[in-house]
């Protein structure tokens, strides 16, 4: 019984070093790198805080308000092709500079999908990111970089529509009742109907009877689905009721390299020649 105890004794103590030496045993350190970047990143001195509200607007109005919150001018450096990034409102309470521009650079990382054309997208990364110049003070000249212009722009050209000109020929559908406004008039109707803002121009040139439209070709191709609807649409086979870039329905008339219109005539299959009459063979000599 003494010897058990004894034993169960240096157990116990043997436990309590193990346990002790492993207290006493150096933590493994973060990456040198790791390191340095986490300390690159903190202030120099001691910053002063401030209260912001800020409702959201370009960098420059930004750096107003952070300013008279500060009681001193933020410094920063805005490129003339970054000044219109509006930038996301800010409620922050007893914070730095340091923080505010960190914080906006954690929150508008994003990644897009930009259009590339032939309805696929590419994804790209977005961000508003505020450098310092040297160590992180009241007085540190920060420069302001982003790239959601160029994104914005890449959006504004690929998806814009593409635009084209036609000509529809109005005269066979134009009489007593009805005017060159009651066909525009319907046309726009149906566009305003699809909630179509950017919507083409028509102009009408009354010497030729042509509907001259130039706009949205998706649009465009819209108008000859319209006046196969009027009445005197059985009249305007041969004229053509779209032309000046394809489109429209009909054949018969096409736009010479002077710009003016020509009209031809619908073909007619011509009527094979008579046959002559055989001709006689003579009777052998009797």
């Amino acid at each position: 019984m003494e010897h058990y105890l004894r034993m169960k004794t240096l157990v116990c103590l043997l436990l309590l070093a193990t346990a002790a030496s492993a207290q006493n045993a150096p933590v493994p350190s973060r990456p040198q790198r790791v390191i340095n970047q986490v300390a690159q990143n903190q202030p120099a001195a001691e910053l002063s805080r401030f209260d912001l509200d800020f409702k959201g607007g370009p960098p420059a109005a930004l750096v107003q308000a952070m300013s008279k919150a500060l009681g001193k001018q933020v410094n920063v450096v805005v490129d003339e092709s970054d000044a219109a990034v509006r930038l996301p409102p800010i409620l922050v309470r007893s914070a730095t500079v340091h923080d505010v521009f960190t914080a906006i650079t954690m929150a508008t990382a994003r990644e897009v999908a930009v259009p590339v054309g032939g309805g696929n997208y590419q994804f790209r990364s977005v961000q508003n990111t505020f450098q310092p110049a040297g160590a992180i003070s009241d007085d540190t000249v920060w420069s302001f970089s982003s790239n959601e212009a160029d994104t914005q722009q890449n959006n504004e050209v690929i998806g814009k529509p593409e635009r084209s000109l036609r000509h529809f020929q109005l005269s066979p559908y134009l009489n007593e009742k009805l005017t060159v406004e009651d066909i525009t008039t319907a046309i726009r109707t149906g566009w305003e109907m699809m909630g179509e803002k950017d919507q083409p121009e028509l102009k009408f040139h009354r010497e030729t009877g042509i509907l001259i439209a130039v706009g949205n070709t998706k649009l465009l191709e819209q108008i000859p689905q319209l006046l196969q609807q009027l009445p005197g649409s059985e009249n305007a086979a041969g004229f053509g009721s779209g032309f000046g870039g394809g489109g429209g329905f009909g054949g018969g008339q096409s736009t010479s390299r002077s710009g003016r219109s020509t009209r031809t005539a619908p073909t007619v299959p011509r009527p094979p020649p008579p046959l002559e009459p055989p001709t006689p063979v003579p009777a052998p000599p009797q």
